[in-house]
């Protein structure tokens, strides 16, 4: 016959088997503890069709969701970063460059600095708005005058080189760039005129080029006609010191 052996302090191994049971309901009690504090991490963002990335992963909830409310919560920058914006977000400063596009076309998530950004939505004819030597560079001060928008002449890729149309150049200011110092201008050797440059020669080429005596005073032939600037009387002209 056996015999059921009962220990020799049954009180000790009551408390034995309590202290072992508190200890197991006290490590399923921080399990459920932690999965609620962590929560977010164990949630797949991904499955309300909003994927947090770069700084998005470390806001906390109510930052977006206000008051608890999930539903209605933009997906769009425009919607939390912009200035009146119930939710806690950076918005677009006072002095950043004049644009309406949205912000993911130059920024990205992990960080507003080191944007890339894309002209594609400039607006023709605009280019001064930003490039003002404020906001972004500007024209020199040894720029050819000139009132054309900047992209009738650069292209967005780079400032050189640069094309040039006279198309918009108001007749007879040539010289107001072709002065020797901003562009080529008239040459020592040149016919003594105060005509303007566009009153003989043409902005495709400089030669070959008209000229019309129709603004010349009379008797002031010889001032052109000298054997240096112009032709002038032969050797065998008829010895005289009237004028042409």
């Amino acid at each position: 016959m056996n015999l059921i052996a009962f220990p020799a302090n049954p009180g000790r191994m009551v408390s034995a088997l309590l202290a072992a049971f508190l200890a197991v309901l006290l490590a399923v009690f921080a399990m459920d503890s932690g999965a609620a504090a962590s929560g977010n991490a164990r949630f797949d963002h991904l499955q309300t069709g909003f994927a947090l990335s770069g700084a998005h992963r470390e806001v906390r909830c109510e930052s977006c969701h206000v008051r608890g409310v999930f539903k209605g919560t933009p997906t769009h920058c425009a919607g939390c970063h912009t200035r009146g914006s119930p939710r806690a977000a950076t918005i677009m400063p006072d002095n950043h460059i004049p644009t309406r596009q949205s912000c993911n076309a130059c920024h990205n998530t992990s960080s507003f600095i080191g944007a890339r950004f894309d002209h594609k939505g400039v607006a023709p004819g605009t280019c001064a708005t930003c490039h003002n030597e404020t906001t972004a560079k500007g024209k020199p001060s040894t720029h050819i005058p000139t009132t054309a928008a900047c992209d009738s002449c650069h292209k967005t890729t780079a400032w050189t080189p640069a094309k040039f149309s006279h198309a918009k150049v108001a007749p007879g200011s040539c010289s107001s760039c072709h002065n020797g110092t901003s562009a080529k201008g008239k040459p020592s050797g040149h016919i003594p005129t105060t005509s303007p440059c566009d009153s003989c020669h043409k902005t495709s080429a400089w030669t070959p080029a008209t000229f019309s005596h129709s603004g010349v005073a009379p008797g002031t032939c010889s001032t052109c006609h000298k054997k240096t600037s112009a032709l002038s009387n032969t050797s065998c002209h008829i010895s005289t010191t009237s004028p042409c």
